[in-house]
């Protein structure tokens, strides 16, 4: 890989706001204003570092590491920024569990790609959604919340689905902690930047592909409500009908082994037509779009690692991908739509169901945002009233 020059000062992601570095090996770098690194390792103490005029990563005491910044780029179709690092020693790098050592050596990983995640706020993340179709939401499920929701999971699919997946409705019943996740605060800020005021949650389920699968269990298409609309009836792409939300309970894997979602980027431009590729494979011709064609797929280096928040245009051509891991591969899904759409489930049904909203494991603006997303602004059904 050839050197490029990377000047701090000249870079405009080491600016005054500090974003995060996420690596495939689990790590992280956290970058402040002064240009401070640090970096955390999922089971090791974490280390400050800064970097030095030759790229140079040095350790908070001063002393020179193994690892140089040699060069940086940014992302063809999202334009995140990334940079690479290497050893200076021609050693591998790779992650480290002991608590005496911030950085290992392994013969296995010869550069570190290590992609750069800005702080999203609802503004940001709705302007790359305008932009993109899309957009993706670090870091938003803890791993704490991860490991209990599949556990949950893990019971509740039990004796359903078919060979291919498990889909588990009306989430809400199963708990608060299920609940947590689609009255996010960041979530739902962002949707209201491109829904409008007045949100409604439409659906709330969880998808869960099974493992040595041999097919996938949905080609090429879009979400509710534009798939019960005809072509030639659906609005121009800037007037938004709604939004599908995916929460990420486990890394999608970078060689797409555990089917990570496939879509087209900026699908959702065109509402009121189906790509030609993808009406070539309705028409039973090959998936050029997935064999090397203009199909991204998501993965663990553009931001799809467990934690993480895709939130796409429900007019977003996608599609899964088989699952040909040996583990389960597990999302909530949730999708919103403006307030004015009729929401594709009974939703006022699962409001009741879970306690009326009432749970004291919820704050008080989570039941808030809770009862105007499943029973909309006015509370119509509600036998509380407003929680305002």
């Amino acid at each position: 890989m050839a050197a490029t020059a990377f000047d701090a000062a000249e870079a405009s992601f080491l600016g005054t706001s500090p974003f995060t570095l996420r690596a495939h090996t689990r790590g992280r770098l956290n970058v402040g204003p002064d240009n401070t690194l640090e970096l955390v390792w999922t089971l090791s103490p974490s280390a400050h570092f800064t970097i030095a005029s030759d790229n140079l990563l040095l350790r908070e005491d001063g002393s020179a590491t193994d690892l140089r910044i040699v060069d940086a780029g940014a992302d063809p179709v999202t334009q995140s920024p990334r940079v690479y690092l290497e050893s200076t020693s021609g050693e591998y790098l790779s992650a480290s569990d002991d608590p005496g050592k911030v950085l290992g050596w392994a013969p296995h990983r010869k550069a570190w790609e290590v992609w750069v995640v800005e702080p999203k706020t609802p503004e940001v993340a709705a302007a790359e959604l305008l932009r993109l179709g899309f957009t993706v939401l670090p870091g938003v499920l803890t791993g704490d919340e991860i490991a209990a929701m599949k556990e949950t999971l893990a019971e509740a699919e039990h004796g359903k689905g078919n060979e291919v997946q498990v889909r588990v409705h009306d989430l809400v019943s199963l708990g608060p902690q299920f609940v947590k996740p689609a009255v996010d605060a960041l979530i739902c800020g962002t949707l209201s930047e491109v829904l409008g005021s007045s949100v409604r949650c439409a659906t709330w389920s969880a998808n869960t592909l099974l493992p040595h699968a041999t097919r996938s269990g949905l080609g090429w298409h879009v979400d509710y409500p534009y798939h019960d609309i005809d072509l030639d009836k659906r609005p121009p792409s800037d007037v938004w009908l709604g939004t599908q939300v995916l929460w990420l309970l486990d890394d999608f894997l970078d060689d797409g082994s555990n089917g990570g979602t496939l879509f087209l980027p900026e699908s959702h431009r065109d509402t009121n037509k189906v790509p030609s590729a993808v009406e070539a494979v309705w028409n039973g011709g090959p998936d050029t779009l997935t064999a090397g064609g203009t199909a991204r797929r998501l993965t663990q280096a553009s931001g799809g690692t467990a934690g993480a928040v895709l939130i796409a245009h429900s007019a977003w051509w996608h599609r899964q991908s088989i699952n040909k891991s040996a583990a389960h591969r597990r999302v909530l899904l949730g999708n919103y739509t403006p307030s004015y759409v009729v929401p594709k489930d009974s939703m006022e049904r699962q409001w009741r169901e879970a306690h009326d909203g009432a749970d004291p494991a919820l704050s008080e603006p989570e039941r808030a945002r809770f009862a105007d997303l499943w029973l909309g602004s006015e509370h119509r059904g509600s036998r509380r009233g407003n929680y305002h």
